[in-house]
């Protein structure tokens, strides 16, 4: 008798993860468009969606094969709620972000990075960047740590030289790099190891429409901090986030800006116009605490940040001495 339950919503049918073909046999043709569900054997749980499910299911038996997060840890049990034929891709996306939701509120632990509101819900993340090193990304801020083994970063092409030139030259510059250092070091986890990969830096980026950009610091694929000019000196705007374990009351000197980014909802950005301003707001351990949740978020979900943009030459200098040297 086939095995089914009910789960936010959806009835799920229990299949045998232990083989595609053994998937194969028990989704017929026509009823492999749906949600699934992995079990752990750690207790974690990965919920998405698939247009065929025999394909999927091969794809990810492949990737958790070789991935070494994943070395020791089975799939216990693997349930899929087949969805009509007819089901559109939008309307697929959104019964997988619901179900993802649901999960989230029953305490799920969940694997899923590109749509949980708060990934590693059940406490600090683990990341593997590459053989050489594990280490976490914790949400309480002052568990940040910078002790790991600094990336290499590579040459700095021509174009990348001068664009830091230019921002060496600016009679402000000193004062500048001081804070953006100060935020790299308060709001980003293990940044010397995570240059190049979870986080970025670039100087002069063209593109924006407006004030013209000084330097774009980015996690993941999100822009967290943004400097341009402002007369004869400086504005721009820090992105963040509120903690859940933040319970007091919302800081109308913040502004009520809401950005709504396709990577993370319930963005708040908080605008500058003045080195100064920029210098007082780093002071702030509140305002810290919603910069590095955010930043934690992205370093997580979004993998490797636009590698073009990044200007190895800024990163070393926002560094410091200390891991680098002289620039």
């Amino acid at each position: 008798m086939e095995k089914t339950e009910r789960i936010g919503g959806l009835v799920f049918k229990e299949i045998d993860p232990q083989a595609r073909s053994a998937v194969a046999a028990e989704l017929p043709a026509g009823k492999r468009k749906g949600i699934y569900c992995y079990v752990f054997s750690n207790n974690t749980f990965y919920i998405g969606k698939s247009k065929d499910m025999v394909v999927r299911h091969g794809q990810h038996l492949h990737e958790y094969k070789d991935r070494p997060d994943m070395r020791g840890v089975a799939i216990a049990r693997a349930l899929f709620a087949s969805l009509p034929a007819k089901t559109g891709k939008q309307e697929l996306d959104d019964i997988e972000t619901d179900m993802i939701r649901w999960a989230e509120r029953q305490g799920w632990e969940l694997q899923n990075r590109a749509k949980t509101n708060r990934p590693g819900d059940g406490g600090d993340i683990k990341v593997l960047l590459d053989s050489s090193a594990v280490f976490r990304l914790p949400w309480d801020r002052a568990k940040r740590s910078n002790a790991c083994v600094p990336a290499k970063l590579g040459r700095s092409t021509q174009s990348q030289v001068k664009r830091h030139d230019k921002l060496k030259a600016l009679p402000y510059w000193s004062e500048l790099r001081a804070l953006l250092r100060r935020y790299v070091a308060e709001t980003i986890q293990e940044p010397a190891h995570t240059a190049g990969t979870l986080w970025s830096a670039s100087a002069l980026p063209g593109g924006r429409e407006g004030a013209p950009p000084l330097v774009c610091i980015s996690c993941g694929v999100l822009e967290s901090l943004v400097v341009y000019r402002e007369g004869d000196g400086v504005g721009g705007f820090l992105n963040c986030k509120r903690p859940a374990e933040d319970k007091l009351p919302f800081p109308k000197v913040w502004g009520s800006d809401k950005d709504q980014y396709k990577a993370s909802k319930d963005v708040i950005r908080r605008y500058f116009y003045s080195l100064d301003e920029l210098e007082r707001l780093l002071e702030n351990e509140r305002l810290l605490n919603w910069c590095w949740r955010l930043n934690i978020e992205m370093m997580w979900k979004s993998g490797n940040p636009n590698v073009r943009a990044l200007n190895p030459r800024l990163v070393r200098d926002l560094l410091g001495k200390s891991i680098y040297g002289n620039v």
